[in-house]
């Protein structure tokens, strides 16, 4: 079977998660040598120039055509002229199917959640989550409420296969979606490119001397700010360690791009009186988290949001400890490797932070984590081996049809 790797140009670096899986996946795939009854190419709608793969890349149509397209689907008139006239006026989708059958491309991976940039073609699909129904009404989840489910509830059905990166995302679309479990395959989570870096320690001195930190004598935070990303109760469980004699010189590094809420966190750490020793960075470069990852005493994860979230791996990858919510996805990844704690109780995050100060406690659960990881699924050579084998079970589902 030939599998085609839509590539969606212009990924923000600053949108976080979303550009990291997708630089590392799609580098991962370029260099992975699938078994010869499987041909993996890319496709997409910008010039062969912008194009550095060693496996081929086919140009779609134009993104102007496909554009159009997406408007005349949701003014619903390509339905209309399907309907009255049993005529189909998406060129866009003509001219796409026409290029990827010439090229005997049978099947389209779309590697981003919620992307659908091909119509009338068989295509796999990759979700993380369906945080709408499994958390609580965040603005930023409300806020895109209908068009979640109407992805859920219908174009997602669509897809011969949804790719979902843990078990517990694959429990979650079978509960709220109805999805049949044969139709999901799990690719595990793998962490993002920063793990393979290589920064020099001199460069690393200078990072933490520009930003006026000691290496173990803070704590690190790595997450857009949304109200998911819970740093409310992050600060007020904060304030608490610094009121403690063991942790009253300890800082907390908030870094992620600003989705909103980052003056609503601010005005929080003021409140609190913690600026002298909350550090807000804003979006930043991946040396910058290569270095904070490792010289922090812990990566702290109080999110809302799962199943899953690649700072756990990133940061394990690193040595460095992790304390994580309490989330089943959260569990999945780290097993007995990570101090958990209730995102709604500050209490539990400053107990949690207090216990993380001591050396031999550290210690135990970075030792712990390089032993889960020999293991664990969670890494990219797994990934890319339940992709391949992904792609060989829907081969033959696919093959029953031109």
């Amino acid at each position: 079977m030939k599998v085609a790797i839509y590539l969606k140009n212009n990924v923000n670096p600053s949108v976080g998660g979303n550009f990291s899986y997708h630089e590392k996946f799609i580098g991962a795939v370029d260099n992975y040598n699938f078994t010869k009854t499987l041909e993996i190419c890319f496709v997409g709608r910008f010039g062969q120039e912008k194009v550095q793969l060693q496996k081929n890349y086919f140009r779609l149509a134009p993104a102007f055509l496909y554009k159009l397209s997406d408007i005349l689907i949701r003014l619903k008139i390509k339905t209309l002229f399907k309907r009255v006239f049993g005529v189909n006026i998406d060129l866009c989708a003509h001219l796409d199917a026409r290029i990827l059958k010439s090229n005997n491309i049978e099947i389209v991976l779309f590697p981003i959640q919620f992307l659908k940039a091909v119509n009338d073609f068989p295509f796999i699909t990759m979700n993380w989550d369906a945080g709408h129904k499994t958390t609580f009404a965040f603005p930023e989840l409300i806020e895109h409420f209908e068009f979640r489910e109407r992805w859920y509830h219908s174009e997602i059905q669509e897809a011969m296969a949804i790719f979902v990166e843990s078990e517990t995302s694959k429990k979650e679309f079978c509960t709220y979606y109805a999805v049949p479990p044969h139709k999901i395959e799990v690719i595990p989570l793998f962490a993002g490119s920063v793990v393979d870096l290589t920064v020099e320690e001199k460069i690393q001195v200078e990072i933490l001397s520009r930003l006026n930190l000691e290496k173990h004598n803070f704590l690190y935070y790595p997450a857009q700010f949304w109200a998911h990303k819970n740093h409310y109760n992050l600060l007020i469980a904060f304030k608490e360690v610094v009121s403690s004699s063991t942790g009253k010189n300890m800082k907390l590094v908030l870094s992620g791009s600003d989705m909103g809420n980052k003056d609503y966190v601010i005005s929080i750490i003021k409140k609190e009186n913690l600026e002298n020793n909350v550090l807000v960075l804003g979006f930043i470069s991946n040396q910058e988290v290569y270095t904070l990852y490792k010289n922090a005493v812990a990566l702290v994860m109080p999110t809302f949001l799962g199943p899953t979230n690649m700072p756990l791996l990133e940061a394990q990858a690193l040595g460095t400890a992790v304390i994580c919510s309490n989330l089943d996805g959260h569990r999945e990844q780290c097993g007995h490797t990570a101090l958990y704690a209730d995102p709604s109780k500050p209490d539990q995050w400053a107990g949690a932070m207090l216990s993380i100060l001591n050396p031999e406690t550290r210690s135990s659960l970075i030792k712990a984590a390089d032993q889960y990881r020999a293991t664990s699924p969670f890494t990219i050579q797994k990934a890319l081996e339940h992709l391949e084998k992904a792609f060989m079970k829907f081969s033959s589902i696919r093959k029953t049809f031109q």
